[in-house]
């Protein structure tokens, strides 16, 4: 069995892996990996599919993360709508 020490030191030896996160607005995190080429792909696929006028995620935000930081982004066109 793991004390909760191996267990974080196990975790923390995985972190070296790329990983890859795509999160959309009013929908939240579609895609987790380590693959780029797929996360990419899902990333523009969003990015068309905001434009779609009744989708849940129109106009919403979409950011690809890579190890934690946004490595692409599109805003949100709602952000700057005061009313």
């Amino acid at each position: 069995m793991l004390r909760s020490k191996d267990r974080y030191r196990k975790r923390r030896s995985d972190d070296k892996m790329t990983g890859y996160e795509v999160i959309v607005g009013n929908v939240g995190s579609v895609y987790e990996g380590s693959d780029p080429k797929e996360a990419n792909e899902i990333y523009d696929h969003y990015i068309e599919y905001r434009d779609v006028v009744g989708a849940r995620c129109h106009g919403e935000a979409v950011v690809l993360m890579v190890n934690g930081e946004p490595e692409k982004e599109v805003f949100s066109i709602w952000e700057n709508d005061e009313e």
